[in-house]
């Protein structure tokens, strides 16, 4: 029987890194950005059409719910799964209670307009204030993101946060907090990015989405400097800034 625990994190604040160095480890698996929350909400949506409504065998159709998550990691080695996705919206969370009632979750946290120019440093849009719209609004990569964390920590969710900084800082302390918060043993290891991020034997594809957004540095840990103020116009940091989670 394996174990499921959740990361909701902001994009750009170090998922693939923290991914990469948790998957070292034969005990742990962090999966890649899940597409799990989907396959349950379009399971819950069948139970809405005429088809179901006209025989609804509700324990027929637990038997397939409730076990989304064993029969889709069945071929994963690790006892101890990390799922990465905004499990934390209300909508995830309706969905996920039914099968684990109490989840666990992992945030990684990053300063809203950090996550927003490493975005525009690598994809280096053509219009920046269009592109801010698009990915924090409510829907948009950042903002749905940001909403999970939100709820997590607003509904009072168990949770531990990971800061990026510290994380590039310090990896080994912010390796031990999460290993003392699943209950695991730590065992200690040179912390540095040896291969690119892979999860049950597979690696990202990036040319579906046409930019590198999970491509790694290999070798030490560390954060990338650049200049946010040459890279955003003041309304979007100040917009950002608005946006940032303060309660931890």
């Amino acid at each position: 029987m394996k174990n499921y625990y959740f990361l909701s994190g902001l994009p750009r604040a170090g998922n693939t890194v923290l991914g990469s160095l948790l998957n070292e480890d034969p005990q742990i698996n962090l999966t890649a950005n899940s597409v799990l929350p989907d396959v349950l909400f379009g399971m819950n949506r069948a139970k809405q059409r005429e088809i179901y409504r006209n025989f609804p065998d509700q324990k027929s159709f637990n038997n397939i719910y409730n076990n989304v998550f064993e029969n889709y990691f069945k071929d994963h080695k690790a006892d101890n799964i990390i799922c990465r996705g905004p499990w934390g919206t209300r909508g995830n969370l309706n969905l996920l209670n039914p099968i684990i009632p109490r989840p666990k979750f992992i945030v990684l946290y990053r300063p809203v307009v950090e996550c927003l120019a490493s975005f525009v440093n690598l994809i280096k849009p053509k219009n920046v204030e269009a592109f801010a719209r698009w990915v924090l609004r409510p829907r948009g990569t950042i903002g749905h993101a940001r909403t999970s964390i939100q709820n997590i920590i607003s509904s009072k969710q168990d949770h531990i946060v990971i800061h990026y900084d510290d994380l590039t800082k310090e990896p080994e302390k912010e390796l031990k907090k999460i290993y003392k918060y699943l209950n695991l043993k730590y065992s200690k290891r040179k912390l540095i990015v040896k291969d690119q991020f892979k999860s049950n034997n597979i690696f990202y594809d990036d040319t579906i989405l046409k930019f590198p957004l999970h491509k790694l540095k290999l070798g030490e840990i560390k954060k990338f400097k650049y200049s946010i103020n040459e890279l955003l116009p003041k309304e979007v940091i100040e917009y950002c800034n608005k946006m940032d989670i303060n309660e931890f």
